[in-house]
């Protein structure tokens, strides 16, 4: 598919921007382990975490659910971080390859660039978010930032599912070899943006999609992972936190301080009592 300009950059972070409340963001990351058949002599090279062959889709997704730029046909014993950092988009990202526009400034003195968003198996660059670590979340500041970034972060998730719901191959093993099995991974995700840019019709379990994503705000429950990095990598998330709580940044979110306050978890010991008594006194949930 066409690398995307200056221009087509600006716009998907527009687009994240009105849809998602993201700003600067340039596309969600995020990677799909496409089951095959084991190829004879492979070893354990396909076989992945979830005890199945498969080869990686990772793919970097717009506002729309439309794949901007995608890599297939890395092992699938390979990490998220580990794929992204091995595959053509990664080196090209490191080197700022990529014709990504400038730093804009949005509050006074502070400069903020266009970001890649993912979830916490991906390193945390200059131009890679991850989320807080749960575990080391120590201000409602930060839960704002990671339910805005979760929010974003839904639209590759959600191109997944309807890349799966619209071509069935990929609700089972692919039975054939792993380089042909590439060319159709490929394929389908050149036919879901041609079909993304033609059809006026939303089919129901993109509805489905839509739906659930306008309507939940939380934050999804992250496992944490704990890796060393450099703390002026950090500051450009430190930044973005710093505008969405802003009156500028939470003007178009009136919902985030709520929603952060809603997603709190009782004690498992307070859940358990809860439980017991709707269920004595017939309560609904």
């Amino acid at each position: 598919m066409p690398e995307p300009n200056k221009d087509e950059w600006e716009q998907i972070a527009k687009d994240y921007d009105e849809k998602w409340n993201y700003l600067h963001c340039i596309g969600a990351l995020d990677s799909k382990h496409v089951q095959i058949r084991c190829p004879a002599g492979a070893g354990s090279l396909y076989y992945n975490y979830k005890g199945i062959y498969a080869i990686v889709l990772l793919a970097l997704v717009a506002a729309n659910y439309k794949f901007t730029l995608v890599d297939v046909g890395a092992y699938g014993k390979n990490s998220d971080g580990g794929t992204f950092e091995r595959s053509e988009m990664g080196k090209r990202f490191e080197s700022n390859k990529y014709a990504v526009p400038k730093d804009k400034e949005l509050l006074p003195a502070m400069e903020i660039p266009y970001v890649i968003i993912a979830d916490e198996a991906f390193p945390l660059k200059a131009y890679l978010m991850h989320p807080y670590s749960k575990a080391a979340i120590t201000s409602d500041e930060e839960k704002v930032y990671n339910c805005r970034h979760s929010r974003a972060r839904r639209t590759v998730e959600n191109a997944f599912r309807i890349l799966a719901g619209r071509w069935r191959i990929f609700l089972k093993p692919i039975e054939t070899k792993p380089e042909i099995a590439d060319l159709i991974v490929l394929a389908s995700t050149c036919l879901h943006n041609m079909l993304r840019n033609t059809s006026t019709n939303i089919s129901l379990f993109e509805g489905q999609i839509r739906m659930e994503s306008e309507h939940i705000h939380g934050v999804a429950n992250l496992e944490p992972i704990r890796r060393n990095f450099v703390r002026e990598v950090a500051i450009t998330r430190d930044k973005l936190k710093k505008y969405f709580v802003s009156d500028y940044g939470s003007a178009s979110c009136p919902w985030q301080w709520h929603s952060i306050r809603k997603s709190r978890v009782a004690p498992r010991r307070v859940q358990y009592y809860l439980l017991n008594t709707r269920i004595r006194y017939n309560r609904p949930f």
